[in-house]
């Protein structure tokens, strides 16, 4: 039997736990929060899916006193501030093989290497969960673009969150690309910086652009307004998808080699309960999977933070001890 942890029992780590239910393998699965709230919350999540078949069973705990020595996967889904320390805790008692990790990472730069180097002494394999790498259409999408010579990427919609969700479309973007030096310009961004839904965070609104080594370009942009699907462009001199994603993805696709003529379809958008439990089968039998590795994910996230950290403290003319995003 397989021993898994997911620390932090919010919204994005009940729907981990929940993913949990659909991986093939028997496990001993054990929930860290502090908070009872959030526990009792977790166990109605994992009630609604669980099955009764003796494969897995569930251990909630307000601390890691109970985890065993050995984790075969430990999913942190903390908030950035405490995602460092809880990894440091974790790693005094215990063996992880391998951790999947929420975005944002970490607020502070330094963090990246630190946690790099802890990880390396503990032969920790870790990867962050920018799910987008696991659907199949976006997959398929990579093999398309892969034959072009240059990209541009666009996204945009009304209050998705850019602080929050912009490692989401800028690790898309690395995906599509295959090149993870990013340069960010600020300048598209909004001055007013706007409070986030979780206490102690900030939001950002208006438009990240840039550009990567190898010439590929994207724009990001996060309108003030009524929350609306998110819409994707992906275009090059021989192809343009433009994509809405929802509670179904559609798409209308034109490219060079068929007169620039027009094609819809769909694609399915499947949510983290859908995916966590096959990501997990997948390093538990592959040693790998499909997720962004720490290292390359740190490679987008240093640039960006560092951009959004900067802004704010223009903006707000203060000077910041990290970027308060989550």
């Amino acid at each position: 039997m397989y021993n898994i942890a997911v620390i932090g029992s919010g919204q994005i780590g009940t729907r981990h736990l929940q993913g949990l239910a659909l991986s093939a393998e028997p496990m001993q699965i054990f929930v860290c929060d502090p908070s009872v709230n959030g526990l009792a919350e977790a166990r109605n999540k994992w009630n609604e899916v669980a099955q009764e078949n003796g494969k897995k069973n569930v251990v909630f705990s307000e601390n890691y006193s109970g985890l065993p020595e050995r984790l075969d996967v430990c999913i942190i889904a903390t908030t950035s501030l405490h995602r460092k320390k809880t990894i440091e805790e974790i790693l005094i008692t215990t063996k992880i093989r391998f951790l999947i990790l929420e975005k944002v990472l970490f607020p502070s730069v330094s963090d990246y290497g630190k946690t790099a180097l802890l990880m390396r002494n503990n032969n920790v394999k870790a990867f962050v969960n920018c799910a987008r790498r696991e659907f199949g259409f976006y997959r398929e999408l990579r093999d398309k673009f892969s034959r072009d010579s240059k990209i541009h990427f666009t996204v945009f919609g009304n209050n998705f969150g850019l602080g929050c969700n912009g490692i989401h479309f800028l690790d898309l973007f690395v995906y599509l690309t295959g090149c993870s030096d990013l340069i960010m310009l600020t300048p598209g961004l909004d001055k007013k910086i706007k409070e986030s839904k979780r206490k102690g965070f900030k939001e950002i609104t208006g438009t990240l652009t840039g550009f990567d080594a190898c010439g590929n370009t994207f724009s990001i942009s996060s309108f003030e307004g009524n929350p609306s699907p998110v819409k994707i462009i992906v275009s090059s001199s021989d192809r343009y998808y433009y994509i809405e994603e929802g509670v179904e993805g559609k798409f209308l696709v034109s490219e060079a080699g068929s007169g620039w003529s027009s094609v819809n379809g769909l694609f399915p958008v499947p949510k983290i309960s859908e995916l966590t439990g096959n990501i997990v089968d997948d390093l538990l039998h592959a040693g790998t999977c499909r997720l962004t590795t720490y290292d390359e994910s740190a490679r987008i996230h240093i640039p960006f933070i560092s951009a959004v950290k900067d802004h704010m403290e223009k903006c707000l003319e203060i000077q910041l001890d990290y970027c308060p995003v989550t």
